[in-house]
């Protein structure tokens, strides 16, 4: 029974082993490209960056018209002198745009045609057209052009921060999916190594079984390796689990279903775990980045906020050039002669009467700018922080790498030894099987030691700008 428990084992690692090898580059290659969640955070990138030059068309010149035809039969109240019927028409094209700096200008042509009916003295269709000039300047409220620019950085700010979001969002899966890779690698070599402590506590138990058979061993002896052997069974089903939950994880950063892994990975050797070098951190994160430009946004709304209640100071101007004829031809061209100008120019006010109210409605605007930036800061001094504690978590991991590999050389010799004296019967079991469970834990110790030195630096990445 035992020996075919170890021979379906070995047969397992055997088949595991012969599978075509995945490279890192290769597995973060593959979760790149089937993943919905690094589909998804790459659309968020991607559309945020679009979405960012959006606010561009605020300030953009802007086509504008209107069409109308009207036939008004309301009952008037002097039909002899305003008719029982009026029809008509208008038409209008133009053009304008909206400066960053509190100006706006448009330009337009219209044309019309009135004909009443029913009066007096009966009249013909006029045909009106005129062009005109519009200017307002907007000297508190959106004075400077403060408003116009804090609905541009609204949009400019928030779609900036989804896209770096996306960023950071994809480089968190990419890290995610390496330390799933380093996960199954560290649980394929955990079953290995206690699929070999559970070989060998099998031929210590068969050892003891013929010692007391043959009266040349006590019995507490075989009920030590007994027990020896059946603590190793439990500690391979718990690495086999292990094995099977991380494939399942690693198979799911895939879009894969299930836990079986076809493929071969592995843990680096100890050397190379230790040559292994961490991403430089040169600026700040996508992660603080995007704080940032969310930072601005809500910078941007306060400073919108804010100009909602001030007070609304203009100055308006307008140029129009008309033209009035029996034929629209003909009024089109009046109007384009400049022989009837109209001319205007003045101002428009309002200002809020509840002072207090909007003093402290001011106040409470420049607070929460102040709020956005301290809290930028607090997330700046904690990534500054994180990132330390990850360099001081490395530098230690490194060095107890170097420690658990020597102790594991050590280990292995000093059970090999004990083993060697446990068959020339010059030592006892227990002693033999403690040296194994000694050299058991060096190996599970170094192996889970050299993972999380790879999960660090994984960690690390997502400190870093784009992949």
């Amino acid at each position: 029974m035992i020996y075919a428990f170890l021979v379906f084992f070995a047969a397992l690692g055997a088949a595991k082993a012969s599978a075509a090898p995945l490279s890192l580059d290769d597995y973060l290659a593959e979760v790149n490209a089937k993943s919905p969640v690094t589909a998804a955070a790459q659309l968020h990138e991607e559309g945020g960056e679009s979405r960012a030059g959006g606010a561009a068309v605020i300030t953009a010149p802007y086509l504008f018209g209107a069409f109308n035809k009207f036939d008004d039969q309301a009952p008037p109240s002097f039909p002899a002198v305003q008719g029982t019927e009026t029809k008509g028409d208008s038409y209008s094209l133009g053009v304008g745009i909206t400066s960053p700096w509190g100006f706006d200008a448009k330009y337009s042509w219209n044309t019309g045609y009135t004909n009443v009916i029913g009066i007096a003295f009966p009249t013909i269709g006029n045909y009106t057209s005129y062009n005109k000039l519009d200017f307002t300047l907007n000297l508190v409220k959106n004075g400077g052009g403060s408003e116009v620019r804090a609905r541009q950085e609204i949009i400019r700010a928030g779609a900036s921060a989804q896209s770096l979001s996306g960023g950071y969002q994809l480089l968190g899966q990419l890290s995610q999916a390496e330390a799933a890779y380093w996960r199954l690698a560290l649980a394929r070599r955990s079953v290995a190594v206690n699929r070999d402590t559970l070989a060998r506590s099998s031929k210590l138990l068969e050892w003891a079984k013929r010692r007391v058979s043959l009266q040349l061993g006590d019995k507490s002896d075989l009920l030590q390796a007994q027990a020896n052997y059946d603590l190793h069974t439990i500690e391979l089903s718990a690495a086999l689990e292990e094995e099977r939950n991380s494939g399942r994880a690693f198979n799911l950063l895939r879009n894969q279903a299930g836990a079986e892994v076809q493929d071969s990975v592995d843990l680096p050797t100890v050397e190379q775990a230790l040559a292994a070098q961490p991403p430089s951190r040169e600026g700040e994160s996508l992660n603080v980045r995007a704080a940032a430009q969310r930072t601005l946004a809500a910078q941007a709304q306060s400073q919108l906020d804010k100009d909602s209640v001030k007070p609304s100071v203009n100055i308006v101007a307008g140029y129009a050039w008309n033209g009035r004829n029996t034929l629209r031809g003909d009024a089109i061209t009046d109007a384009l002669n400049n022989t009837h100008p109209t001319k205007s120019i003045g101002a428009n006010f309002t200002l809020p009467l509840d002072l207090p109210t909007w003093t402290r409605a001011l106040h409470g605007t420049n607070q929460e700018m102040e709020a956005a930036g301290l809290e930028l800061d607090q997330t700046r001094i904690a990534e500054t922080r994180d990132w330390s504690e990850l360099e001081s978590h490395l530098a230690e991991a490194r060095a107890r790498l170097k420690l658990t590999g020597t102790l594991e050389e050590v280990q292995r010799e000093k059970f090999e030894n004990e083993r060697q004296r446990l068959l020339r019967g010059r030592t006892t079991t227990y002693q033999t099987l403690t040296f194994e469970q000694d050299y058991a834990s060096s190996q599970l110790q170094r192996l889970r030691t050299e993972a999380e030195l790879l999960q660090i630096i994984a960690q690390m990445k997502t400190y870093r700008g784009k992949p």
